[in-house]
């Protein structure tokens, strides 16, 4: 990392803690984003770095996801009272 503007792709994969290392590491700040699927649910597993850009001079972007993602439970249309 440094001069090179393109050491910066080395940070997609990695776990975003990892990344957020490597980046202060630059002397450089970083902010973290998640991504997530359209639908409602929950992240598990580990986070990992799916995107960088530059967030100001300074800055970094990390946007995350989750490695898996647990669908919310559909809610089941009242039946209208039929038993």
């Amino acid at each position: 990392m440094g001069d090179d503007p393109c050491w910066a792709a080395d940070l997609v994969g990695l776990p975003v803690e990892e990344a957020e290392t490597r980046v202060r590491a630059t002397g450089m700040a970083s902010r973290r984003v998640f991504t997530a699927p359209p639908w409602a649910g929950e992240g598990a597993g580990a986070a990992r770095v799916v995107r960088v850009r530059e967030s100001g001079s300074v800055t970094l972007e990390l946007t995350a996801a989750w490695e898996d993602y647990i669908p919310a439970p559909r809610k089941r249309p009242d039946a209208g009272g039929l038993k």
